[in-house]
Order: C-alpha cells, then structure tokens, then sequence
C-alpha cells in the first residue's frame, strides 16, 4: 500500500483565463500519475517495476 505523502499538484500561480481569455473555454480535467518503483510478483504489472520476461525468451 503506497501512503499519501501529498501528491497534489497546487493551484496555478495565476489565472490562465484571464491572462489568455482565447483559452477560457478549453480547460479540461487531468489526472497526473506519481509512479514508484515495485519489484511486482509475476502476478502483478510491470508499471513502476522491472519487466517480467518469461524465463525461456531471450
């Protein structure tokens, strides 16, 4: 389990609307992904980890 250390992205540091009103109509919801490094079992994914190779491929 990874513990919550406050991954947030803060506030911009000013309004992008205001400052370019063309884009005001564009924004979008983002998600942001903070990837660790694992040492994943064969039953889990490779994201964050080394790649599971099967044993008999080169």
């Amino acid at each position: 389990m990874i513990e919550d250390v406050g991954l947030t992205t803060p506030p911009a540091p000013f309004d992008v609307a205001k400052l370019f009103p063309e884009l005001a109509g564009q924004s979008k919801i983002a998600v942001r992904l903070h990837p660790r490094s694992g040492a994943p079992s064969p039953a889990d994914s490779s994201m964050g980890g080394p790649l599971l190779w099967p044993i008999g491929e080169p």
